[in-house]
């Protein structure tokens, strides 16, 4: 193929099959970089999950109780050229009746990359946004993964079926598991059971101009 093609020297060979590389490489972040994803959340940001329906074999099983919860807090967020960074404190679960300490059980750094199909199965507490854009590129890596709005539906080999909801900033909101006859446990946010933070100034803002207008309407009620 070279000699058809005439080179006779080393440096022409590098430079076409740089040339042929470059299209390949081009083709490829176009098809994945259709969407650009970018991170919504901030430091301050979190999310406390309880288990609000528990199976009782379930709960017996692994010493689950109702009301028990864990914290996720998003301590950094750091862009970088291909991925963001994102500093994530951890407190573990704890039973309804307790606090969580001041000092997180754990602490990391989630590097989230910008292409979500290069990640490994499996999402953890936070991801880049367009939310449901992001997880439906990356249910690309499961075999039995679909995506429906902001959740990640997984599908095992015992016919459970895992949830993983985020909210539309990127952080978790709901957990569950389940199969066709019994759902073993659903946890979700506390103080916003399917209100995302972005979104409640959104219904603050329409709740008032509601107010305001039944306001309106009354006086105006009242000159006729």
């Amino acid at each position: 193929f070279l000699t058809w093609l005439g080179f006779g020297n080393l440096m022409a060979a590098v430079i076409v099959l740089l040339f042929i590389f470059s299209l390949f490489f081009s083709a490829v972040i176009i098809n994945v970089r259709g969407e650009t994803y970018t991170c919504a959340l901030e430091a301050g940001d979190q999310s406390i999950l309880e288990v609000v329906e528990l199976d009782s074999f379930y709960g017996s099983q692994y010493g689950a109780n109702l009301g028990d919860k864990f914290k996720v807090l998003v301590t950094s967020v750091t862009e970088g050229v291909d991925s963001f960074s994102i500093g994530i404190d951890y407190w573990g679960i704890i039973s309804i009746s307790e606090t969580f300490e001041t000092t997180p059980d754990s602490q990391s750094t989630v590097v989230l990359p910008k292409d979500p199909t290069t990640l490994a199965p499996g999402l953890g507490y936070v991801v880049l946004s367009p939310v449901s854009s992001y997880l439906t590129e990356h249910a690309l890596v499961y075999p039995d993964a679909t995506v429906n709005g902001n959740t990640l539906q997984i599908y095992d080999l015992s016919d459970d079926t895992t949830e993983q909801k985020y909210t539309s900033n990127g952080i978790i909101s709901e957990l569950k598991q389940y199969n066709s006859t019994t759902t073993w446990y659903l946890m979700r946010r506390q103080g916003s059971a399917n209100i995302s933070g972005p979104d409640l100034p959104i219904l603050i803002g329409i709740t008032t101009m509601t107010v305001l207008s039944l306001v309106y309407i009354r006086r105006k009620r009242k000159q006729v």
